[in-house]
């Protein structure tokens, strides 16, 4: 049986035979991508989350395990579901089923990049009286099967191909609220890190949105020179360690290497009480903009405009 057919066999269960209980769950948001978009979407989030709350409706956000923590800490929301994508990938019926049994009673689909096996697939499960999705260009979905989805959503908003922030507001219809800003920099400064210094996030998820190393420790010695006083941070995950390595190798400049050693919320803190962030086409670098920290950013590899600049 093809993956397609398995989806489709296992929505129709839940969405349209399976028995459920009607209402009474809340709102739903579905926000199963990556760290950069989380950041960018968070205050219009929040403006939404604080009145749907003022109204007496409970609030339920679908993230990425790696987004969870930052998500709790940003956003008030009741409750967070840890979205798996290769284990519901490999076996959607459980979730699905989950899904069907907390028995929405909206749900908020704000993906510029939707994806039918995922944000449309739980959308139906679902089956919320309320529903509202992106429909943009951008959808990583075949037009026809896009049509036939697109049904499933009560309301859709229409947006030309503009940038995340642009179809965040659109898609809200609310300010951005400055809670999630303010809320990073009152994280805690971390011990290994004194003084004012710069970050460098010389890594991205997608290794063609990286710039050489080379380029990294060319800069960092031109800042470090021309501002004695600032330190120079080295910053990533577990899987740019021998990256920041190589950097370090090159630099003249004395640095802090932490490449490996934060968790999301401790690099966002990190970010929060920079100076300035350099990095390539990242998370990092929208997580500068939300904090309001000044960022260069190495743009042009992945989607130019839709993120930066912003």
């Amino acid at each position: 049986m093809s993956s397609n057919l398995k989806f489709l066999i296992e929505t129709i269960r839940y969405s349209v035979f399976y028995k459920r209980n009607p209402g009474g769950g809340g709102a739903l948001f579905l926000r199963p991508d990556n760290i950069g978009d989380f950041a960018i979407w968070a205050p219009f989030a929040a403006s939404h989350i604080e009145q749907l709350k003022t109204r007496g409706i409970r609030t339920t956000l679908l993230c990425k395990s790696v987004i969870a923590e930052l998500a709790k800490t940003l956003l008030s929301v009741d409750e967070i579901i840890c979205f798996d994508q290769q284990h519901y990938i490999n076996d959607p019926a459980p979730f699905l089923k989950f899904i069907a049994d907390s028995h929405f009673d909206m749900l908020f689909a704000p993906r510029v990049s939707r994806e039918f096996k995922i944000d449309d697939m739980i959308a139906l499960a679902a089956n919320a009286e309320i529903s509202s999705a992106v429909d943009c260009p951008d959808h990583q979905i075949n037009p026809f099967v896009q049509k036939i989805s697109s049904r499933r959503y009560k309301k859709l908003i229409h947006l030309k191909y503009s940038g995340e922030l642009s179809a965040a507001a659109e898609f809200h219809q609310l300010p951005p609220s400055p809670a999630p800003g303010k809320i990073l920099h009152s994280l805690p400064h971390l011990p290994e890190v004194s003084g004012e210094y710069i970050v460098l996030f010389p890594g991205a998820a997608d290794t063609f949105r990286c710039v050489d190393h080379s380029a990294f420790a060319a800069v960092a010695d031109a800042v470090s020179q021309t501002y004695p006083q600032l330190n120079v941070v080295i910053c990533g995950n577990g899987n740019e360690i021998e990256l920041s390595r190589k950097i370090i190798d090159e630099l003249d400049c004395k640095t802090i290497n932490m490449t490996g050693r934060t968790t999301l919320l401790q690099a966002a803190s990190l970010i929060s009480h920079a100076k300035a962030v350099i990095g390539n086409e990242s998370g990092a670098i929208h997580l500068a903009a939300l904090a309001n920290v000044p960022a260069v950013c190495a743009a042009g590899f992945g989607h130019y405009n839709r993120f930066v600049p912003y």
